[in-house]
């Protein structure tokens, strides 16, 4: 079946509307360029806020999260600005995107689930 653009945007909003009922969020924070390196210490990238968007996240067995290889499992809608070694902050704990996995229905990405590993170097 073939949607016209009004259908792929009552798809997408549904999912976003779903999404936003969790009332759970997360912000988002990209890498930028490489902070000049201290003498003692090692270069790390500045930070830069993305956005914050609403998520769900999906409640799964330690057995179902090692075989993902993540800490935690998110939804998000499919126009949320996330990519892989994006940091993302939920709840006062810190995590980096391992995986994005958009989710496609009649031409648009309705929903994408993200895998997260904890940021060890926040120790959270």
């Amino acid at each position: 079946m073939i949607f016209n653009s009004g259908d792929k945007k009552f798809l997408s909003d549904s999912v976003d509307e779903v999404i936003s009922s969790y009332a759970k969020v997360m912000q988002v924070r990209r890498p930028g360029d490489l902070e000049a390196p201290a003498f003692s210490g090692s270069k790390k990238a500045a930070l830069t806020v993305i956005g914050t968007y609403p998520i769900e996240v999906k409640i799964l067995s330690p057995g179902s999260l090692n075989e993902k290889g993540a800490d935690l499992v998110i939804q998000c809608g499919g126009q949320t600005d996330i990519s892989e070694n994006d940091c993302v902050d939920i709840d006062g704990s810190h995590f980096i995107v391992s995986h994005v996995n958009p989710h496609v229905f009649g031409g648009v990405t309705t929903h994408m689930e993200i895998n997260l590993e904890k940021d060890v170097s926040y120790g959270s």
